[in-house]
């Protein structure tokens, strides 16, 4: 007799040990099968991640790059797939570490670095570089800049003199400590004009005590102001080789742009006020008066309407 007849008769659930044990013994070989099958998969994962090439990076592809060399950012990429440092393999495109490589390239101070992971077509890494702008002078380095004063790149010309001599401090005499420094200094100016023999930016000479450079965030702490009163003034003033701009110059005046003329002539800017109507004022200076500024030391444009120069 079937339970439910059972149920029928005495109008009362019956429930029967024997179905309840069979139940369970059933629910149970499933579960059984489920790990099996579960474990299986485990495995078969884990091997396809770890002991095939599946995984393995086949291609790094890096584009848009022009000023730094492909090669050079490719070497950080291989080495970075082939370092042992970690408990995962760089190698297998599921573990490469983009924040790594991201922190290995910061020094190039990059406008966008996207890295792209794929199993067909590996590493895709576009780059976009910072535009060069400007040109920071400051000691024996030139820092190459964006047009927001970020640091692009940047290159030691010349050594100290102490640095690139033989001779040492104790067994130099006074006179040869002064004349190898002039050497040295002479020798720096040479190289930093060679430096800059085929430059098309403006270029900024750092004279003051205080340093302009902040590596840690790899930007000069120039204002935007100043760089872009220098841009104009740099564009208005032509190629003209006696008037041409040569370099500016920021020393401890306060509030004012200083250019430095292939002339030898300098020319000092107020960076409050109008910088159109200052830089028409010298343009008809010297438009007006060319033959009388030779020899002229300097040109003040700072005060309204009136110029003095000496």
């Amino acid at each position: 007799m079937s339970r439910n007849q059972l149920t029928r008769m005495t109008g009362k659930k019956i429930n029967n040990p024997f179905i309840k044990k069979n139940k369970n013994k059933k629910f149970r070989k499933k579960c059984f099968i489920c790990l099996i099958f579960g474990f299986v998969l485990i495995a078969l994962f884990v091997y396809f991640v770890f002991f095939t090439s599946f995984f393995k990076i086949k291609n790094v592809k890096i584009s848009d790059l022009n000023k730094v060399n492909e090669n050079e950012i490719e070497n950080i990429v291989q080495a970075q797939i082939d370092s042992r440092n970690s408990f995962f393999s760089q190698e297998n495109i599921l573990f490469f570490n983009e924040k790594e490589l991201l922190k290995q390239l910061s020094d190039y101070n990059f406008l966008e670095v996207d890295i792209k992971k794929s199993l067909i077509s590996g590493l895709k890494i576009t780059i976009l570089e910072r535009e060069v702008r400007y040109i920071l002078e400051e000691g024996d380095y030139f820092y190459y800049l964006d047009d927001l004063a970020n640091i692009v790149k940047n290159k030691r010309i010349c050594f100290d003199s102490i640095e690139s001599s033989q001779i040492t401090l104790a067994s130099s005499t006074e006179e040869e400590l002064l004349a190898l420094k002039e050497k040295a200094l002479d020798d720096c100016l040479k190289l930093k004009n060679e430096a800059l023999k085929d430059n098309y930016y403006p270029v900024i000479e750092n004279i003051h005590s205080n340093s302009k450079i902040d590596l840690d965030n790899k930007k000069a702490k120039i204002s935007k102001e100043y760089l872009d009163f220098a841009n104009k003034i740099f564009n208005d003033f032509g190629i003209e080789s006696d008037f041409r701009v040569k370099k500016f110059i920021i020393d401890e005046a306060k509030d004012t742009l200083k250019v430095k003329l292939y002339n030898d002539i300098m020319v000092f800017f107020s960076l409050k006020d109008d910088q159109e109507s200052q830089i028409k004022r010298f343009l008809l200076l010297k438009n007006e008066y060319r033959d009388k500024l030779k020899g002229v030391e300097y040109v003040d444009i700072r005060y309204g309407d009136k110029i003095y120069y000496r």
